[in-house]
């Protein structure tokens, strides 16, 4: 058993026992029925529906350094001869992707070669005879199999990470796209790979780097196909939450029943889990999650879900093919006063954006501000690539940052430094004496300065703008 090969199936066991724990193991055997071209899935949901106890379910199930029958036992999956077949039988690798890239960041390390130590270090224990440093993972996989016969499954946790954080043309996000490509495009690939189950908030095809990875059959909020009862709690099963804690489950219903996947009536397991919980209904997702989870969402319109979106974070009940004509003018009007230099525009438009739109978004520090300052200036997309969080400058990390798309080069280089309870001078001055602007010297054009910050007690919103003429 080791931490990324072969893992044992505590994480599981645990949560299994736990007081609101739903039974979801009939995944395993509609993963079980899918056929062998079938077995590189990606599957993508949003924040807080249990994406990562799902991976650790899979674990359990797969890996041949756990013995989980007993631990299935009672529970809900199908016990048949395929099931059985299969139990514990694959060498299993799991990885949280994010935890990677933050580890190799306090280890000063790449987070590709960081990876690579680490699967492959537990591989050559594993196989001695076999394996070598001196290997890609994908070389000793291969190896394995052709010697052994054994075949892998991979699942691989917050896989999205570095599409969703890292800037397009950084150097560690395209040396993970390619990774991904050696691991499950290479020709050996289909022979090594028993199931390959990758799971984050991005659908595949987000990733500027998708046709290396374009073998991966995609389950999203938008498109579940089978497995639309496995995103979420369906309303059998939150009705016997209900019934068992005495919660309304019409009170519930009318809270939380907010997805249809393909027929299949969906609930955010969060909610209903804090309500049942605490006994208050109340809009538990948005107050655990940023906004930055679903704005992939409102950026591409996937099926008109920009309409829906907007509605679900302005917290009211308005029919979703509403106009959002009102929303696009503040939007591009906020991004056309930030680059006029427009400071009481700019703080004026973001007040309204968050009193009309997103109302539900309670602040209490710069990250809460963040969201609104993102939305706010959703126009952006048009021209820039999507805001970079936390983006190492100079001696610090400014808070946003708006790099033009390649075809703009004309448009300067947006840097947004955030206050809360302190002044937008604050936040300029904090630019200047880290020297943001210093680290991007390699960009063409200007750079536009923004501090912008929220006075609690005030209730309102200043901004102030500086203008670095290259």
């Amino acid at each position: 058993m080791g931490r990324f090969l072969n893992r044992d199936n505590q994480r599981y066991a645990k949560f299994s026992t736990t007081k609101y724990f739903v039974d979801k193991t009939g995944m395993i055997n509609r993963l079980l029925e899918k056929d062998d071209d079938e077995k590189f899935l990606c599957c993508s949901r949003p924040r807080r529906f249990g994406k990562s106890i799902t991976a650790h379910m899979l674990v359990a199930y797969f890996s041949r350094g756990a013995d989980s029958r007993s631990l299935f036992e009672p529970l809900r999956c199908v016990k048949d001869a395929v099931f059985l077949e299969n139990l514990n039988k694959y060498d299993t690798i799991f990885m949280d992707i994010q935890a990677q890239f933050v580890q190799a960041a306090d280890n000063d390390m790449n987070p590709g070669q960081y990876i690579r130590r680490n699967i492959l270090g537990e591989l050559q224990k594993e196989y001695p005879d076999l394996v070598n440093d001196s290997m890609s993972v994908s070389t000793a996989l291969s190896v394995v199999h052709a010697a052994t016969g054994s075949e892998f499954v991979i699942i691989f946790d917050e896989w999205d990470y570095p599409i969703r954080e890292l800037a397009g043309n950084s150097r560690e996000r395209l040396d993970y796209i390619e990774f991904l490509r050696m691991m499950f495009k290479n020709a050996e690939a289909q022979d090594y790979v028993r199931m390959a189950y990758l799971t984050g908030i991005l659908p595949m095809v987000r990733a500027k780097g998708q046709s290396a990875v374009n073998n991966f059959d995609e389950y999203t909020m938008i498109d579940a196909r089978d497995l639309g009862g496995d995103i979420g709690f369906v309303e059998a099963e939150v009705r016997e939450l209900c019934e068992r804690y005495g919660v309304s489950v019409d009170e519930m219903k009318r809270w939380y029943d907010g997805y249809d996947l393909g027929g299949v009536e969906v609930y955010n397991p969060l909610s209903v889990v804090r309500a049942v919980e605490s006994g208050r209904f109340r809009q538990y997702w948005t107050e655990t999650g940023t906004y930055e989870d679903i704005r992939s969402l409102i950026e591409h319109d996937f099926d008109g879900l920009k309409e829906a979106v907007i509605q679900m974070l302005s917290g009211n009940r308005i029919p979703v093919n509403d106009p959002l004509s009102s929303f696009l003018k503040y939007s591009k009007e906020a991004l056309a006063a930030v680059l006029e230099g427009d400071q009481e525009r700019v703080a004026g438009l973001v007040q309204k954006v968050h009193d009309d739109f997103i109302s539900s978004i309670e602040y209490n520090d710069e990250n809460s501000l963040s969201c609104t300052v993102m939305i706010a200036l959703l126009a952006s997309f048009a021209y820039y690539q999507r805001p970079v969080r936390e983006f190492p400058c100079g001696k610090g990390f400014a808070d946003l940052v708006y790099l033009p798309l390649p075809q703009c080069p004309q448009r300067p280089v947006i840097v947004v430094e955030l206050k809360w309870n302190q002044s937008a001078d604050t936040a300029i001055a904090q630019i200047r004496e880290k020297r943001y602007p210093d680290s991007l010297k390699d960009y063409y054009g200007d750079i536009v300065l923004v501090g912008i910050s929220y006075e609690k007690k005030a209730r309102e919103h200043t901004c102030v703008i500086e203008y670095v003429e290259r």
